[in-house]
């Protein structure tokens, strides 16, 4: 049983919610081909920009809990991931809406340490296209 347990902990998905999210997304842009791609992916971009806004100006501090703060980071990270899996091209490309080096630098000087290595490991495993060719590797660099 001791055996199964370390396996099931070795291959299980590292962030389940966020597969779940990931497929049902997924799944909502597949099956509804009536609808442009770019009205989720739009979507997605806006959030990323709005949490980023929220964490990274100083006025907007004093409103924000540290509970808030790390939530709208999370929320950030999650965004960008669903965007990379549903936009044909991903996140990390040089025509992508998001300036995921400005993201990148906000996550490691706003975070607490072990939220901030979390918050990129989350990016570095779970996206589908950081280590595409298409990606500059100058955007690769961000994650050691």
């Amino acid at each position: 049983m001791e055996l199964a347990n370390t396996i099931s902990l070795f291959l299980a998905c590292p962030t389940p919610m966020l597969s779940a999210l990931i497929t049902a997304t997924t799944n909502f842009v597949a099956s509804n081909g009536d609808l442009p791609v770019t009205n989720t992916t739009d979507t997605l971009a806006t959030v990323v920009q709005v949490c980023r806004f929220m964490v990274e100006k100083e006025e907007n501090w004093e409103r924000l809990s540290d509970q808030n703060f790390s939530f709208t980071m999370r929320v950030m990270v999650g965004a960008i991931i669903l965007y990379d899996h549903i936009d044909g091209t991903g996140a990390f490309c040089k025509d992508s809406p998001i300036d995921i080096r400005s993201v990148v630098e906000l996550i490691k000087t706003q975070s607490r340490n072990e939220e901030a290595e979390s918050l990129l490991s989350a990016l570095r495993y779970t996206t589908k296209h950081l280590s595409d060719g298409s990606t500059p590797k100058s955007v690769r660099a961000l994650f050691p």
